[in-house]
């Protein structure tokens, strides 16, 4: 049994949340592909692009707990997690690449509107883009995440 044991199940813990999250809603974004949303689609989309950056920034919040051995504090933590996660450190490798960095860089700033307004200020215009591109962001940080499970027990980093 590997020295990460508990680890990875803390993981594959929040990668099933996080796809149970965007499978109840694939009909939603499914729609959302042809059409604009009404005000209730839209709080549900924007409350799901919500959730899928906390999920991704659950498993950070993990790797640095448990390799870094600090997790940021402090008014710009979230930003400076995402940092973390970009840099490949002694005794880990990066989990996501500067492109992944980037796309997740656009969902925490979604998820920091959505935090901080109201519902009714929220512009489908704005996160419309993000919004279709929800499943292919998860694919891709989903691969990243496994590859780094994949290190965690004894694999190759990629």
């Amino acid at each position: 049994m590997s020295e990460w044991h508990e680890l990875i199940r803390r993981i594959e813990d929040e990668l099933a949340l996080l796809e149970g999250e965007l499978s109840g809603v694939k009909p939603l974004f499914d729609k959302l592909r042809d059409s604009d949303p009404d005000f209730v689609e839209m709080r549900a989309a924007a409350l799901s692009i919500h959730s899928f950056y906390n999920g991704c920034e659950n498993v950070f919040a993990l790797v640095a707990k448990h390799f870094d051995k600090r997790v940021p504090s402090g008014l710009k933590w979230h930003r400076q997690l995402l940092d973390q996660m970009c840099e490949a450190t002694e005794y880990r490798p990066a989990i996501i690449s500067q492109q992944e960095y980037d796309m997740l860089a656009e969902y925490l700033t979604f998820r920091h509107l959505v935090r901080h307004s109201y519902p009714g200020s929220l512009s489908w215009y704005r996160f419309s883009e993000i919004a279709r591109d929800l499943y292919s962001a998860h694919r891709l940080i989903e691969r990243r995440i496994r590859a780094f499970l994949s290190f965690l027990n004894g694999g190759t980093e990629q």
